[in-house]
């Protein structure tokens, strides 16, 4: 399991007549990513899994996720994605075969707030819009497959409706690849839960090796 991770990874964005307004424990400007560390850049060095592979922060789980490096950072942590880094890369990536997160019961996880301000005015007259977008690549000639999905919660934590993007069934990813997913927030959305995590292709046994990194803006 490696993959590469750039300073423009996973992104959610919301929309409304054509401005972005997140609203969230960390009030966000116009225009920014409503997710926190979306390029798994914030690390904890002192945590480590195979290949030397450190913790990622500010994301939970039931199982703690680890990082690949693009560039040998950490104690020469490897890069195991297939394709060169972006042009504006980090120093990390997502992989879920180093810590089990091979479904979205042990995904990584983090819950965005949107019940306030601008934004939650505009889901609830049904007029938000949102955009989710990642890159995903893969080991080898391995067909593992990354996903991501946001679950649209309501006041009660139920969903109310959902979008997901993943790298395809086959054939394996040559190189980072972009793939993104938009659409209108229903309206009785109140927090969107977002969720990475990796899966084995069907017959090739071992761990996942599927990777993800995020944008850190919404809009690519």
């Amino acid at each position: 399991m490696k993959i590469r991770n750039w300073r423009r990874k996973i992104s959610l964005s919301l929309a409304s007549m054509g401005m972005v307004a997140p609203i969230a424990v960390h009030a966000a400007p116009l225009n920014s990513n409503l997710v926190i560390n979306p390029g798994f850049e914030n690390v904890d060095l002192g945590v480590t899994s195979f290949y030397n592979a450190p913790q990622i922060l500010d994301w939970i789980s039931t199982i703690p996720g680890f990082a690949y490096s693009h560039d040998l950072s950490g104690v020469l942590v490897p890069d195991f994605a297939n394709g060169g880094p972006l042009s504006s890369g980090g120093h990390w990536y997502f992989t879920p075969g180093n810590g089990g997160n091979s479904s979205l019961v042990d995904a990584l996880v983090q819950d965005i707030d949107v019940s306030a301000g601008p934004t939650a005015e505009a889901i609830s007259s049904g007029n938000a819009s949102f955009n989710l977008s990642a890159f995903f690549s893969t080991y080898s000639d391995q067909a593992d497959r990354a996903f991501i999905q946001a679950n649209f919660l309501d006041s009660g934590a139920t969903s109310v409706g959902s979008a997901m993007i993943s790298s395809p069934i086959s054939p394996a990813l040559a190189t980072w690849t972009e793939f993104s997913a938009n659409g209108t927030l229903p309206a009785a959305t109140k927090t969107i839960r977002l969720s990475s995590w990796g899966e084995v292709f069907e017959g090739s046994g071992g761990s996942p090796d599927g990777y993800t990194t995020m944008y850190r803006s919404l809009y690519p």
